[in-house]
């Protein structure tokens, strides 16, 4: 029998692994420490992970990677240690890798499957990128949970949580503010007792410690420039040791009000002094445009939760960077209630993954945690916008050699059709009709798109794949139907005969030509309406007979129980969102057993509260 449970935080400057049992929860403490660097560095003998790469890559900046968390997803990427090229994969997996064999030495059990965290702002690549990590690493990765939510997680399993919940048990909102060393997101959680449910987040994967490293940074470079007239931002080995110093002033000035700081930096030859007192105040003003455009996604993420600021019971900070003071004095002045840094920031995402890992494995007490689809995802289809381009399709479709050269080398629609709208729970099932363009035509070109605009250039391409079909008169409708399962991974197929026939089904499985430059082929390969022309990358295939007849009902009842809840005493919400969320997984996961017992349920529920009152109108 299991006994523990594991979930790891691979975050953008420092990463920790976590150990859940029966017992309780606990980060594994690794070189003398709680949480390792996210540095991998070559000394001329051996690859170093953890803090001795991070020393080593003072010395040699040249031969160390850190903060490869903000390449993942990146095909192109590459990094050169010693004689060998490394992909973010390939670093990514080294990192986890030395968690895994270190958590084995310190604790003497082995670590085999884990829960990794992505940002909750993270796309399908990237998040694919790091389940492909963990693999490389030897390691099962059961699910992928949004960071956020996994600190939501570690604080409902705190007694802090308990203590002061509700007595009533009515609904709480929290938000999670959560600033790391290289990201930045932000969630809006439902809370009820042991039910927890993400509503909206936003973020910016590019946002965090590191920047607020190299303003002060960039404060050095000008006044060494000012003092010596040499500009060190061209010497590579110094500004490494500038980054150095800067981020033990940052950390110094969570507890001090101002920090001296002095030390010789060799540049251009030269031996130049710095010396200077950073003060709390001067790191503020530095970063307050940072810290601003933080609470500008705070305040999209309560907009389209629709919740408003008075109506937060729990603001929960998470993450290195909200250590600052300053980010405690804007969060608070913000939205009206003192933070919560109920634990160590640093620890709470590995804590929370280890809590989910056990939830799976029913190690811990039953919480619920229903997550969110932090992008829209759709297909590019024939609209407007093409409408100039529709001769060279259909004749590049009906006569290959007559076929004129395109301007836009890109060559799928640039109408986007969201199929899963951002902000929807998951796990989450959606079929949409399309129709097709031309008569006789005999295949269909799937390219799979994530984002919010409405243009498909300016969103980003998840992936493709081809299907033939017996030829169609134009206008004949086929179905294409997405799965988004608990880790915001997708599974995308094509149906006809109304949705019951599946001529293909894919898992948008992008990990195997991650390490390509996959993108720049795809989109020279892609074709128009049937004529297949060269080779797409290979993804996963799954033939399948039938696509569950229920999709269609399943979509209608969980809008209408979403819709009623609305209206429904807390107690009562709580229940039946349980019931909803269980529903969810079993479609998921094709569970056709206990599928008809949970939907009877829910649909007797909806004929119990009918008779209250019309059902409340869907929003514009």
């Amino acid at each position: 029998m299991k006994k523990s449970a594991w979930g790891i935080d691979l975050g953008t400057t420092n990463s920790c692994i976590a150990r859940a049992s029966a017992s309780g929860a606990e980060v594994v403490r690794i070189d003398e420490g709680l949480t390792v660097p996210s540095v991998l560095a070559w000394n001329g003998h051996e690859l170093l992970v953890g803090r001795r790469a991070a020393n080593h890559a003072v010395l040699a900046p040249d031969q160390a990677v850190r903060s490869i968390k903000r390449r993942m997803g990146d095909a192109e990427y590459r990094v050169l240690l010693g004689d060998t090229e490394f992909s973010p994969i390939d670093v990514s997996a080294r990192i986890v890798g030395y968690l895994k064999t270190q958590a084995e030495a310190v604790t003497g059990e082995r670590v085999e499957e884990a829960v990794i965290t992505v940002p909750a702002w993270f796309n399908e690549s990237q998040r694919r990128a790091t389940v492909a990590a963990g693999e490389r690493a030897g390691l099962e990765v059961t699910r992928i949970i949004n960071e956020p939510t996994a600190a939501g997680l570690a604080y409902g399993h705190t007694g802090a949580s308990r203590s002061i919940a509700p007595p009533d048990g009515s609904t709480e909102r929290w938000l999670v503010y959560d600033l790391g060393g290289g990201t930045f997101d932000v969630s809006i959680l439902a809370v009820a007792g042991d039910y927890k449910e993400v509503l909206a987040s936003s973020g910016n994967t590019y946002l965090g410690g590191d920047d607020f490293d190299h303003r002060i940074v960039l404060h050095w470079v000008d006044h060494l420039r000012d003092r010596h007239n040499v500009d060190v931002a061209r010497d590579r080995l110094a500004m490494a040791q500038l980054r150095h110093l800067a981020e033990q002033a940052k950390i110094r000035l969570s507890d001090e009000v101002e920090v001296p700081v002095s030390a010789f930096i060799e540049a251009e030859g030269k031996r130049l002094e710095l010396g200077e007192v950073l003060t709390r105040a001067q790191f503020a003003a530095m970063i307050d445009d940072y810290l601003e455009s933080t609470l500008a996604k705070a305040r999209q993420a309560l907009e389209e939760a629709r919740v408003s600021a008075p109506e937060l019971s729990r603001a929960l900070l998470v993450g290195g960077s909200t250590r600052i003071p300053r980010v405690h004095e804007r969060v608070a002045q913000e939205f009206g209630i003192a933070p919560d840094a109920y634990i160590e920031v640093e620890l709470s995402v590995a804590l929370g993954a280890a809590l989910q890992s056990a939830l799976d494995h029913a190690l811990s007490a039953a919480q619920i945690v229903v997550d969110i689809a932090p992008h829209s995802l759709g297909v590019a289809a024939l609209g407007p916008e093409d409408e100039a381009s529709m001769q060279p399709v259909l004749l590049s479709a009906l006569d290959p050699e007559e076929a004129e050269e395109e301007e836009d080398p890109i060559s799928y629609p640039k109408t986007f059709v969201p199929v899963i709208r951002k902000n929807a729970r998951l796990p989450a099932r959606f079929v949409e009709e399309f129709y097709t363009v031309y008569d006789g035509q005999d295949g269909v070109d799937v390219v799979v798109l994530q984002g919010e605009s409405s243009n498909t250039r300016e969103n980003t391409l998840v992936g493709a794949f081809h299907v033939l079909i017996d030829p169609k008169p134009a206008g004949t409708g086929v179905w294409v139907g997405f799965e988004y399962d608990r880790s915001g991974l997708v599974r995308v197929s094509l149906s006809d005969q109304g949705g019951t026939k599946v001529h293909k089904s894919h898992t948008l499985d992008l990990t195997r030509s991650a390490d390509s430059n996959s993108d720049s082929y795809v989109l020279r390969g892609l074709t128009r309406s049937g004529n297949r022309g060269p080779e797409l990358p290979e993804l996963e295939d799954d033939i399948e007979e039938t696509l569950s007849p229920p999709t269609q009902v399943s979509n209608f009842l969980i809008e209408q129980v979403d819709r009623r809840l609305a209206s429904r005493p807390p107690t009562e919400e709580v229940e039946i969102r349980a019931a909803l969320s269980t529903y969810r997984e079993l479609l998921a996961e094709g569970r056709d057993a206990g599928i008809d017992e949970v939907e009877d349920r829910l649909f007797g529920w909806l004929d119990g509260v009918e008779s209250s009152g019309p059902l409340p109108e869907a929003d514009a």
